[in-house]
């Protein structure tokens, strides 16, 4: 959202302000009126520093510097962005690394799963303790004791293994339930009070 001004002196009051002036400093690295390295820098830290990250993303993928796009999605804690922008310019592996440290194991272990490194996504998934999605991730490469014994761990409590929590052979309707955040009759049980 880019302020409008109505007068030179509406200009100057925000010239005045640090926002203001990254804004300025971002606009004539857009607009090309200077193209050098370290103009383009100091205008992605300034507006670092005063949290206009996306702005400073947008100059560097204007600038060509993927690269620091994503580090700036990072570094700003927008990890969507950041994977987002690693998968469309074809960095699965940051893709991944992004989504994992910052918690969304799911999209992490589907993209390291799509590239045929089904282990490494199921480490993924043990690593994030998404043990439910392990056993998703099992099954489908047919490991089936494998798949079982994350089941039973995703539905204990605090990582204890209840086998009664889920029978194997409800793993498809556990899973159908899973996805539709009703876990129904396979809650996880609570400790007593």
């Amino acid at each position: 959202m880019k302020p409008e001004v109505s007068s030179i002196a509406e200009l100057i009051a925000q010239l005045q302000t640090e926002e203001g002036k990254a804004r300025a400093l971002a606009r004539v690295v857009e607009r090309g009126i200077i193209g050098s390295p370290d103009y383009t820098e100091r205008a992605i830290q300034k507006c670092i520093k005063v949290d206009l990250v996306i702005l400073a993303a947008d100059i560097a993928l204007k600038s060509g510097n993927i690269e620091r796009a994503i580090e700036i999605y990072e570094q700003g804690k927008l990890p969507s962005k950041a994977g987002e922008l690693a998968e469309k310019s074809g960095q699965l592996m940051r893709a991944a690394s992004v989504y994992e440290n910052a918690g969304l194991t799911r999209k992490a272990a589907d993209i390291v799963f799509n590239l045929r490194l089904p282990e490494e996504a199921i480490k993924v998934c043990v690593r994030g303790k998404d043990f439910f999605y392990a056993a998703e991730l099992a099954e489908k490469i047919g490991d089936t004791e494998r798949a079982q014994s994350f089941t039973q761990r995703s539905m204990g409590v605090e990582g204890q293994y209840e086998p009664t929590g889920v029978c194997w052979t409800n793993f498809r309707e556990a899973c159908a339930a899973e996805k539709r955040k009703d876990h129904g009759g396979c809650q996880r049980r609570r400790p007593g009070p």
